[in-house]
């Protein structure tokens, strides 16, 4: 029943699955913590180490600008598709940053 789905919410502790890793399930269990107060809230967030660009992330995002840099500059397929969305939805077509 609605009730025992609400009791087992507000009351049951979440189990996560073997497989998650510990970063992903402390930002879930941010996420779903029962008492509001405790709950992650978008500073938080942001700062949680599962969304922060790691030094990999940097070098990977630095070799593939210079990729498409030397490619003519038509930017990685994120950047194209960006100003395509933004120039259906009526806006100037802005040019790649240079690298």
């Amino acid at each position: 029943s609605i009730y025992s789905l609400i009791n087992h919410i507000v009351k049951d502790p979440v189990v996560f699955p073997e497989h998650v890793s510990e970063r992903f399930e402390s930002f879930l269990a941010g996420l779903l913590q029962k008492d509001p107060r405790r709950r992650l809230a978008w500073p938080q967030l942001l700062e949680h180490p599962l969304v922060q660009d790691t030094a990999a992330d940097r070098d990977r995002e630095a070799k593939e600008k210079t990729f498409y840099a030397d490619c003519g500059g038509a930017g990685p397929p994120r950047g194209r598709l960006e100003r395509f969305v933004s120039f259906l939805d009526g806006g100037a077509v802005a040019e790649e940053p240079a690298a």
